[in-house]
This record gives C-alpha cells, sequence and structure tokens, in this order.
C-alpha cells in the first residue's frame, strides 16, 4: 500500500458531520445518508445491465426491491444505525453518482459489508477508490468513537477476480485477502479489515491531521 497516497487522501477528507444528517465531504465528493428522494436515482443505477454486471448475481434489481431496500435503510438511520446505505455526489454539481454502504443489516456476526456502485459514466476516475476510502479510513473510525450503538469489529467485502478495479480498490483501503469462496455463482476473492488493523494502520501513518 501507498501509505504517502493514503495520506494525502485522508488529508482530503474534508468533514465528517452526524448531525442533523450523517455525511462526509471529500475533495470531490459529498456522501449522505440515504433518503426516500433517492428512488428513482437508485433505480437507474441498480436497472443498469452494465453496472450491475460483476455486482452479487449480476442482475437488475426491479423498482419494488429497491423501495424496500431505501426503506430499510430509512428505518436504519432513523435509528442512529451508520452501518447503513449512502448516497454519493458531486461535490460540485450535485449530480448523484453512486451508492455506497458499510451494513450490518441481517449480520450477527459484527461483521459490516461494504458495497459500492456507481454509473458508469464515473468510472476509471479515482470517485470509488475516494469514497470508499472516506467510509472506511474515517467515517467507520469517528462513528465508533462517537456512537453508543453497538459496533462492527470488521469489515468484510467481496470482488471478483476478474473486478480489476474493485480489488484494487479494496487493497488500497486497507483489506487483505482472507479467502477465495464461491459466491452467486461464481469465484469471489473475500476481503476483511478488521477495525484493529485498521487503527495500526492509522496510526502509522505520519503526522495524521484530519478535518473532522
Amino acid at each position: 500500500m501507498d501509505s504517502m497516497l493514503n495520506k494525502t487522501f485522508e488529508k482530503e477528507i474534508c468533514k465528517v458531520t452526524i448531525d442533523p444528517i450523517y455525511s462526509i465531504q471529500t475533495a470531490r465528493l459529498y456522501i449522505r445518508q440515504t433518503f426516500k428522494n433517492d428512488l428513482d436515482n437508485f433505480i437507474s443505477l441498480y436497472g443498469d445491465e452494465k453496472v450491475m454486471e460483476k455486482y452479487t448475481d449480476g442482475n437488475i434489481r426491479n423498482p419494488e426491491r429497491i423501495k424496500i431496500m431505501i426503506d430499510i435503510n430509512i428505518k436504519r438511520w432513523e435509528e442512529k444505525n451508520p452501518y447503513s446505505s449512502m448516497s454519493i455526489f458531486d461535490k460540485e454539481t450535485n449530480e448523484f453518482m453512486g451508492n455506497i454502504f458499510i451494513s450490518s443489516f441481517e449480520r450477527s456476526d459484527n461483521t459490516g459489508l461494504l458495497g459500492f456502485l456507481f454509473h458508469q459514466k464515473f468510472w476509471n476516475k479515482g470517485f470509488a477508490k475516494e469514497a470508499a476510502f472516506a467510509l472506511t479510513n474515517v467515517f467507520i473510525p469517528y462513528i465508533t468513537s462517537v456512537s453508543n450503538i453497538e459496533t462492527i469489529n470488521e469489515i468484510i467485502a467481496y470482488a471478483r477476480p476478474d473486478n480489476l478495479a474493485s480489488n484494487k480498490i479494496l487493497q488500497f483501503c486497507g483489506f487483505e485477502l482472507s479467502e477465495v469462496v464461491e459466491k452467486f455463482g461464481a469465484e469471489r476473492f473475500k476481503y476483511s479489515l478488521t477495525l484493529e488493523r485498521l487503527k495500526n494502520i492509522r496510526c502509522n501513518r505520519e503526522q495524521n491531521t484530519l478535518c473532522i
């Protein structure tokens, strides 16, 4: 991992807020908790066959399923549960870009599952790396230090071996390959980032200064 590059990314995290809403601002992105008015944006994102090609089972989501997903996450946000869906916007134009989450929904092992999707026009521009780093390396450590909700102790993520971009992003964020598994009918790399490892990574960065 390029520690100097990671240090630069971390210093570019401008602001984390939890009141009145949960949000993160990076150099180029505004990431906030998901609301009901994100439905049309999510329908467009999760209805794009190319976007969904290497995500979970590879199938697009119908509007009804997406609405249920959003309603579940809205309820979790209302309960002040930060392990829920977040919507990503261009900081300058306010254009919807994608979805990212670390979710503990229906997980009983104190882990959170990381997932992210971006519209095709935002691929290969470093946006996913910026969002994933902000969520895993800044937002989660901050939340665990200020929130009373029961915390997770490990972040899990899956990536297909042929999804080179996602694999590189996870490695950049400090994830370690733990095993190769069969999931959704295809081989997947299973990655792990424990909060203890994350704490050590952050402590090892020189001149660790955050604007939060």
